[in-house]
Order: C-alpha cells, then structure tokens, then sequence
C-alpha cells in the first residue's frame, strides 16, 4: 500500500520541474537561457532529495542545490558554470 502523504501527484511533478528548469535556466551562462533535458535528467534527483522543502519557489531551490553542491551528484554539479560550481 502507498503511504498517500508521501507521495506526489502529477501536477506537483510538473510544477517542480518547470521550478527546476527556471531555476538552472537562471544559474547557467549567458548563452544558455534554458534548462536542457540533460540538466533536468542530472539536477532532478538531487533536488527532490536536498531541496524538495523549497518547492515551488525558484530562487530557493537555486540557493538551496548551490549551498548543497558538495552534495550534488557529479552529473549536476557539472551542469553548473563553472563560477557557481566554485562557490
């Protein structure tokens, strides 16, 4: 039987990662104004796992997958420009 309180719904699947895909979108170079797939595919994971607490707010889930990068898996953490990686 699935706990219903942990689970999620379509709806909150989509909105986190349209939230997802703004918020790498707003941390990737000039040249990039949005969020690939690959970015998606790599962040995804991580930010449910260290960041599911911020959701639908953009600019926290940004803050909180940068204060968590020693966190992050090596796959998104290389989707990050190399400044923000740095911090």
């Amino acid at each position: 039987m699935i706990n219903q309180r942990n689970s999620l719904s379509v709806s909150q699947i989509t909105r986190f990662a349209l939230v997802l895909a703004i918020g790498i979108a707003a941390a990737a170079t000039a040249r990039a104004e949005e969020a690939t797939y690959a970015q998606r595919v790599a962040c995804t994971p991580d930010a449910f796992r260290l960041c599911s607490d911020q959701i639908p707010d953009v600019a926290a889930v940004k803050a909180c997958m940068i204060a968590n990068k020693a966190k992050l898996s090596a796959a998104c953490r290389a989707t990050f420009p190399k400044e923000t990686a740095a911090r």
